[in-house]
């Protein structure tokens, strides 16, 4: 380990080397996702201390230091999303530390911010019709982008400021644009450029300039592409696409030409797994419809994973209702076996109910057509005696117990409708009126038999 050395920009980038940066960058970086696995949001400052404990303790202690020193730590900070690639950067955050200062200062992709895709283009939506109703020239454009940029949904996705930013710039551009056509000798300074932190002659874009924000853009598209992100990746593509339509002189085509083919590419790619991802749910569906929960728990473990690693193709809302068409496909089995299991307890019971009726009316007609002393009538009687035992066993405690067993299946059963709980009822009734029916029989049958004994 190296010595600490004082002061305040010290540089550790010469004494680690590239390669041991980017190990240390996967060190942190999963780290800091198996934090977010259990508390899903954290502070700037939470998160910047979880990946400076990821990293030697030379590595950590330097970085909390220098954030904190900057303020980019602060509860209030507001700090742009291209801070690091900013001329006016520290030069001991650039260089190889770069990408493992940027993971403590804006932590993972979609912490703490809306990840829906569908609610980022809402706000860019809302946000560019707003400055577009509101500006005029570069003084109420600076005026709109202020407001813009404080919008509370573009401070917290980083995402999301970047296209903001890119648009403000567009029509920063556009507005030069038209000035210079008014007015050759006239070119005014660019008011935002001030605003935000950034110091150019005034003397408008310069092809340089022009050329390092569409390569800013060109970073955005490669970055959201290779996440997946569509939405993002495609409003960097309409931000080059018009500043190649103002300046086509200063811009390479070939390179939006290239930006253009891979974006269909992603596009395409997402509806293949966006379709691969609907196959997925059917089988899950299926599975659990069959009772096989343990390939639908698998499955929709594997969709819950593809929803973590990539949101863009699997949006919390979306993967919110393929969930639950899982869930109640194996609602739907769960429903017909307690259905089932219902049905044949009541089936059992009232065949037992049954048997003994048989076995008692048996025996009533044979104890008056057959002699006493026959094999068949003491066969017979055997059989009843049973018979009488088991209807005597079927007391109200019997019933009881009978009822709470019905009443747990139906707590299975889940019947909302209540029709369940009407059958249930109703099946209780009749065998309650079957027992008393066979109770009754076998009292006659005890004062026939009293009558028909010759007196003393």
């Amino acid at each position: 380990m190296l010595a600490e050395r004082p002061g305040k920009e010290e540089d550790l980038s010469p004494a680690f080397g590239p390669v041991l940066w980017a190990q240390l960058y996967e060190q942190a970086a999963l780290a800091l996702a198996r934090r977010l696995e259990t508390g899903k949001e954290l502070t700037p400052r939470r998160a910047a201390e979880i990946v400076a404990g990821a990293v030697p303790a030379q590595v950590g202690h330097w970085l909390l230091n220098r954030l904190t020193q900057l303020g980019w730590l602060d509860a209030d900070a507001h700090i742009p999303f291209d801070v690091l690639e900013e001329p006016g950067c520290p030069p001991d955050l650039c260089g190889p530390p770069r990408e493992l200062v940027r993971l403590a200062l804006f932590g993972v992709g979609g912490q703490g911010i809306p990840a829906d895709a569908k609610h980022r283009e809402a706000v860019f939506q809302q946000v560019c019709g707003d400055v577009m109703r509101e500006t005029r020239d570069l003084q109420s454009l600076q005026q709109a982008g202020s407001r813009a940029l404080s919008h509370p949904d573009v401070q917290r996705d980083s995402i999301l400021a970047g296209m903001v930013r890119g648009f403000l710039l567009e029509r920063e551009m556009d507005f030069k644009s038209r000035q210079q056509e008014r007015h050759p000798a006239e070119q005014a300074g660019s008011h935002l450029r001030h605003a935000f932190g950034d110091r150019v002659e005034d003397r408008g874009p310069t092809k340089a300039q022009l050329q390092s924000a569409f390569q800013k853009q060109r970073m955005e598209f490669e970055e959201q592409s290779a996440q997946f992100e569509e939405t993002a990746s495609r409003a960097a593509l309409l931000q080059m696409r018009g500043m190649l339509k103002r300046h086509p002189e200063q811009i390479d085509k070939s390179a939006l030409e290239e930006c253009e083919e891979k974006h269909a590419k992603l596009v395409a790619r997402c509806d293949v797994y966006r379709q691969q991802i609907e196959e997925l749910t059917q089988q899950a569906v299926d599975a659990a419809r069959r009772g096989d929960q343990k390939t639908a728990s698998w499955t929709l473990r594997r969709m819950s994973a593809v929803h973590q690693m990539r949101p863009m193709l699997l949006p919390a809302d979306r993967f919110a209702v393929l969930r639950e068409q899982i869930i109640r496909a194996g609602a739907e089995h769960d429903h017909h076996e307690a259905l089932r299991a219902l049905a044949s307890r009541e089936r059992v019971v009232a065949a037992e109910i049954k048997k003994l009726g048989e076995v008692v009316d048996r025996y009533h007609k044979a104890a008056q057509q057959l002699p006493h002393d026959d094999p068949r009538y003491l066969r017979i009687q055997a059989q009843y005696e049973r018979a009488v035992a088991e209807i005597r066993s079927h007391d109200t405690e019997w019933l009881a117990e009978l009822m709470i067993e019905l009443d747990t299946l139906l707590e299975d059963l889940e019947d909302a409708s209540g029709q369940a709980d009407t059958q249930v009822d109703r099946f209780i009734t009749s065998v309650r009126t079957a027992l008393h029916r066979l109770r009754k029989e076998i009292q006659t049958i005890r004062r026939e038999q009293a009558e028909a004994e010759p007196r003393p």
